[in-house]
């Protein structure tokens, strides 16, 4: 499919405030009388990590991020998590 730029869009993260990457989000719009669209919008790590790489065979290997109580193991580096792929505003 494809990508469109939806930042000119009111969408809300409901990831808890203490995280650090922001991936699953919300959005509401009143389209006309009754008829409301409800947007769910989930970052596309897809376009950033490509099948075969080092990168994809490492994630398949970490399978998902751990939390623990003070420390959290992410299944992508950082930078990635936390920044390109986040959907901070």
């Amino acid at each position: 499919s494809k990508r469109r730029d939806l930042r000119d869009h009111r969408i809300f993260t409901i990831d808890p405030p203490t995280s650090r990457d922001l991936d699953d989000a919300l959005s509401v719009e009143f389209l006309s009388n009754d008829i409301i669209r409800v947007g769910i919008h989930i970052s596309d790590v897809s376009f950033f990590v490509h099948p075969d790489t080092a990168l994809d065979k490492e994630a398949q290997v970490r399978s998902t991020s751990v939390y623990l109580t003070q420390y959290v193991m992410p299944m992508l580096p950082q930078v990635l998590c936390e920044e390109i792929c986040s959907l901070n505003p």
